[in-house]
């Protein structure tokens, strides 16, 4: 076959499209060759079927085409997290161009990492491409291809997370006053704990116009205002009796004539009488800080991450932010808890304090033996 084979091509692939497991595998694809020319089949042709590039059927370069369609078709994916895997198999997929899907061993996941780090991509980036890689290595087990191997996936470690900075109560009340009143509504309730995908995915018929209550049951899963719909971010509900300040809001800004649609959004964009877009509430919050000249935190951060920072700061208690927040995990609420912050602060102080007696105590004895040294 050496006419047809050259470099690295002279290496033949099985007809699962990866390498020979023994001389006996290998005999067995020889005599598939050898049956393929005998039906008069030229020979470059009857070996190219077992060439690397040209066992197109279990290529990860083909099987990915697959997995897309089926993560696009099926209705179980966030939007967002199809243009993820999209833009993901577009670009660093591309280590495995060539490569069969009987090639993925821990070792080529390894040598992929260095591949990705050698790109310039970060701890985080390298670790979500890992994760959609994964998710489609299990679609293919489930599938067609079961007799594939179980395999670990290499882990990548991330950076110690800083704790995001929270915003300062008043400055986020400065800001929020410098939004357009029209556009204040869900700002207001962002600052309740609500989250901005929630707050944008409110309608009226979520709102209880007699009694106050407001029932968080989905969020917008995209960007734009035309957003798919979805769980929240927990999959937990959550009924919300507003404050006193956005219930006067709604009562003002969501006229009559609104409020028997059921189906229009509860914080309309005035300029579109659609929901919000999350780069529109962007705008808007950049703006505001700008106005009221006070640092800029990130929306996220200065509504419902600030505004549980400040109630454990004022010591309320795990379980009620936890309430509040809708989280599943207790653990997600102790990121909030600058409580233990300052537990460790006079821990740290107690030490310096236990050094300094150290240290004194060391001096006096030096004291002591110079004296006794002395005539």
């Amino acid at each position: 076959f050496s006419p047809y084979l050259e470099g690295r091509e002279r290496r033949l692939f099985g007809d699962r499209g990866h390498g020979f497991e023994s001389r006996e595998h290998a005999q067995a694809i020889l005599n598939q060759i050898q049956g393929i020319h005998g039906r008069g089949l030229p020979l470059s042709e009857a070996v190219g079927q077992y060439r690397r590039p040209q066992a197109r059927p279990n290529l990860v370069s083909e099987k990915v085409e697959s997995w897309i369609k089926h993560v696009e078709t099926c209705g179980d994916y966030a939007p967002y997290t199809i243009s993820d895997y999209r833009g993901f198999t577009k670009g660093h997929f591309a280590f495995w161009h060539g490569k069969s899907v009987y090639e993925i061993r821990y070792d080529e996941l390894r040598a992929w990492i260095v591949w990705m780090r050698e790109r310039k991509l970060g701890p985080k980036s390298i670790r979500n491409v890992l994760a959609s890689f994964r998710a489609f290595y299990r679609w293919l087990r489930r599938g067609r291809e079961q007799e594939l191997p179980l395999i670990e996936f290499p882990s990548v470690k991330l950076a110690p997370r800083e704790k995001a900075r929270a915003m300062d109560l008043q400055d986020r009340a400065a800001a929020i006053e410098s939004i357009p009143i029209d556009d204040r509504g869900i700002f207001i309730a962002m600052k309740m704990g609500i989250r901005p995908q929630e707050g944008r995915a409110l309608r009226i018929g979520h709102y209880n116009f007699a009694s106050g209550v407001v029932s968080i049951r989905e969020a917008l899963k995209g960007q734009g205002s035309g957003a798919a719909r979805g769980e929240t971010k927990t999959g937990v509900p959550g009924d919300y009796q507003v404050s006193d300040e956005l219930r006067q809001w709604i009562a003002k800004h969501v006229p009559e004539a609104r409020r028997f649609k059921a189906e229009a959004p509860l914080f309309a964009n005035p300029r579109t009488d659609k929901p919000y877009s999350a780069n529109r509430l962007r705008q808007l919050w950049i703006a505001a800080c700008d106005a009221a000249e006070v640092d800029y935190v990130p929306l996220y951060r200065a509504t419902k991450h600030s505004t549980f920072t400040a109630l454990r700061e004022a010591g309320v208690s795990r379980d009620d932010v936890q309430a509040l927040a809708r989280h599943t995990d207790p653990r997600t609420t102790d990121q909030y808890d600058l409580v233990q912050d300052r537990r460790r602060r006079r821990a740290l102080d107690g030490l310096a304090e236990l050094e300094r007696r150290g240290r004194q105590t060391g001096a006096r004895k030096k004291r002591v033996a110079e004296l006794r040294k002395s005539p």
